[in-house]
């Protein structure tokens, strides 16, 4: 997980002990906005997946040469991992949005 919240888990648990609770009207804030917003980025990830693998492959030695022509210091970006990562993320904010809404609703 990237830049994981110290002590999630401990937050989580006292949350639930302590019966801590968000207002009705601003959790259906939050969660229309995250909901909707990590949907979208879950999607545009999946959607790069669902591209057969020679096109990323392709858009690969594409991104490579763009690289080199540019003279871009590093590595250029692989695609389908950017993307598998993207789709892993997004599920991850889900999750944990449904645990928080299990929690403080």
């Amino acid at each position: 997980m990237a830049n994981p919240v110290p002590c999630e888990n401990q937050i989580m648990e006292r949350i639930e002990k302590e019966k801590l609770t968000i207002p009705k009207p601003v959790w259906e804030v939050l969660s229309h906005h995250l909901g909707n917003d990590t949907l979208i980025i879950y999607l545009a990830g999946q959607s790069m997946l669902d591209t057969p693998a020679w096109i990323l492959r392709a858009g690969n030695v594409v991104m490579r040469v763009l690289y080199r022509v540019s003279f871009q210091r590093g590595q250029s970006p692989n695609i389908e991992e950017i993307s598998r990562y993207t789709v892993e993320r997004a599920g991850n904010i889900g999750a944990t949005m449904q645990r928080f809404k299990r929690l403080v609703m």
